[in-house]
């Protein structure tokens, strides 16, 4: 396992990754503060107010949804940390979120799309691979806007194969990645794959067996998984391992993309 978890204790995993050239670009340029975008308990906009605080720039939050609960673990840390929240329709977060578009009112701020989405963040998960020390067959990586995913597979060897489990129910995940591969100009390799089944009821939700296994695995090896990304990637590794999907002698690297400060959130949902 790479513990990318372990990167920072409030700004880690991919998050880390992802930020970490869209602040050096925000320290180059001539901006008032950094604005981002994300959902009621995005890890994304806990990490950004986490690191724009210990670096003192100022941060806005874009929140998909009017009437979102404020006060959640996610949205009071980002508070905690200085960042200013500005719920939104949800028809006005789409306009803006996943695009290059200014928000109004905050034209001399370094937008961020939604996720650390972009070249940007993409070069940053491409060092990922650069810190793996082992030799390694297979590589597996959670898959959430994709940036992760691309990120590692531009930095693979030929003889080297990536998996990625996908988070997000309803969605053509293998044409959706085939898209980012042409977006960010990568050659075309069959070294890639996306399981796109068993969801666990979709974005953000879980069953029975997923929280059995999160237990089970926590309790075994004693590190802490997220419920939305790391449960499910590992919950299909064993998968595969148990259907003989790996030859023998493989040896394979799961990509631990943090999220933690999310369960917190989760588990108030869930009632656990």
């Amino acid at each position: 396992m790479k513990r990318d978890d372990l990167l920072h204790p409030e700004v880690s995993g991919n998050k880390w990754r992802k930020l970490k050239y869209h602040i050096q670009a925000y320290q180059k340029g001539a901006y008032q503060g950094i604005l981002s975008f994300g959902g009621a308990f995005s890890n994304h906009l806990a990490a950004t107010a986490a690191a724009c605080h210990e670096l003192g720039i100022k941060s806005v939050g874009i929140i998909r949804g009017k009437h979102v609960d404020i006060g959640n673990p996610t949205l009071s840390h980002c508070m905690e940390h200085g960042m200013e929240l500005r719920p939104v329709s949800i028809a006005e977060y789409d306009k803006y979120a996943r695009n290059a578009i200014a928000f109004p009112g905050y034209e001399s701020f370094m937008k961020i799309i939604e996720g650390g989405e972009g070249k940007l963040g993409v070069k940053g998960c491409s060092e990922i691979k650069d810190e793996i020390e082992e030799d390694f067959d297979t590589i597996m990586v959670p898959i959430g806007t994709g940036t992760s995913f691309i990120g590692v597979l531009e930095s693979l060897e030929q003889n080297q194969k990536i998996i990625g489990v996908s988070a997000v129910k309803g969605a053509d995940i293998h044409s959706y990645i085939e898209e980012k591969i042409v977006t960010y100009e990568l050659p075309k390799s069959s070294n890639w794959t996306v399981i796109e089944e068993n969801y666990f009821g979709g974005f953000a939700k879980v069953d029975k067996s997923l929280l059995d296994f999160k237990k089970d695995f926590e309790a075994k090896h004693g590190i802490v998984l997220d419920y939305i990304y790391t449960a499910k990637m590992f919950y299909h590794l064993f998968r595969l391992i148990e259907e003989a999907y790996f030859k023998e002698g493989s040896k394979i690297i799961c990509i631990h993309t943090g999220g933690i400060q999310g369960n917190k959130g989760m588990e108030m949902r869930l009632k656990l």
